[in-house]
């Protein structure tokens, strides 16, 4: 990309990549989370739009700022909950819970705002928030929000209990279940946690933003998330996956969808590329369990031939 276009891997050009992709590394580190327990998030796109839309009309409704990121925030454990819980105690799979909460999420975005986008609540604090204003050259406060929630990610999953558990459940819930490992609470969690990232993601888009349009705002983030984690290494059948991976797949995302717009390509390939990408590294994983499964074989020892039997003389 460098030796193409020049100009586009300047400081400057990276500085709006990075601060760009912030918003995908948020809910790819959610998405990685609940892809290692064994499940998967698809509402966290809309996730993202009910926050970022709460987010700028609770502050034109006069609310103070920290409330409203409270509210926001609670907004998004609730989401992550009810997924949880529809997926655990009930009993619907992963991908149809989380598809109808997708839906339904952006259904009651578009009845509550009646496709009318939220305007005029950006302030200058919130600017700074959101990443739109700089606190040092070449820094802002969502790379730094970013970076703490990749530590803690980090953290989470490779020094905790509950980051065992979480290996555990998407490895073998069964296996994880007759150790005593609650799989159950453990899922909750996880899904509560993608929910919250989710939510602490639009919070960040809305301060970025000048305007947050119900129908498009963050609409196809869910995919970008997955890909983001599956191509930094989660596998989409559970048991693995990496914080920093994510990271550096959304940014890899952001990077090509950048280039393909300082290429004046039709934005519309952006989207077949991601699901180009989605499909290569499930084929890549699925070639890698095969080729471990076939090495992992081994042959049926060989009976030694029959000896005969001898015995010895009776005395009469």
């Amino acid at each position: 990309m460098g030796v193409a276009s020049p100009g586009f891997t300047s400081l400057n050009g990276w500085y709006f990549m990075v601060n760009e992709s912030v918003f995908i590394i948020l809910i790819a580190v959610g998405m990685t989370v609940v892809l290692i327990v064994g499940g998967i998030d698809l509402s966290v796109g809309s996730g993202m739009a009910v926050a970022a839309a709460l987010s700028g009309q609770l502050l034109l409704d006069g609310v103070p700022m920290a409330l409203v990121f409270v509210i926001v925030l609670l907004v998004g454990v609730a989401v992550g909950l009810v997924n949880g819980l529809l997926i655990t105690y009930v009993g619907i799979p992963d991908f149809i819970a989380t598809l109808a909460m997708l839906t339904a999420l952006r259904g009651v975005l578009l009845i509550w705002t009646q496709g009318n986008p939220v305007l005029g609540y950006v302030t200058h604090a919130y600017g700074v928030i959101g990443g739109s204003t700089k606190i040092a050259p070449y820094l802002t406060v969502p790379m730094l929000l970013t970076l703490a929630v990749a530590i803690a990610g980090s953290v989470l999953l490779r020094y905790t209990v509950l980051g065992r558990h979480i290996h555990a459940v998407g490895g073998d819930g069964d296996a994880a279940v007759l150790m005593g490992v609650r799989a159950k609470r453990v899922k909750i969690a996880c899904y509560v946690i993608s929910g919250v990232l989710a939510a602490l993601s639009g919070i960040l888009l809305a301060g970025y933003l000048s305007q947050v349009s119900p129908g498009t705002t963050a609409s196809g983030y869910e995919l970008m998330a997955v890909a983001a984690a599956v191509l930094g290494g989660a596998s989409l059948s559970g048991g693995r996956g990496s914080v920093f991976g994510a990271c550096l797949g959304a940014i890899a995302l952001t990077v090509i969808t950048n280039l393909l717009s300082w290429w004046n390509v039709n934005p519309n390939w952006s989207d077949v590329l991601v699901g180009v990408l989605i499909l290569l590294a499930a084929l890549l994983q699925r070639a890698g369990v095969i080729v471990a499964t076939r090495g992992g074989q081994t042959k049926r020892p060989r009976l030694a031939d029959p000896q005969p039997v001898t015995r010895a003389p009776q005395s009469v």
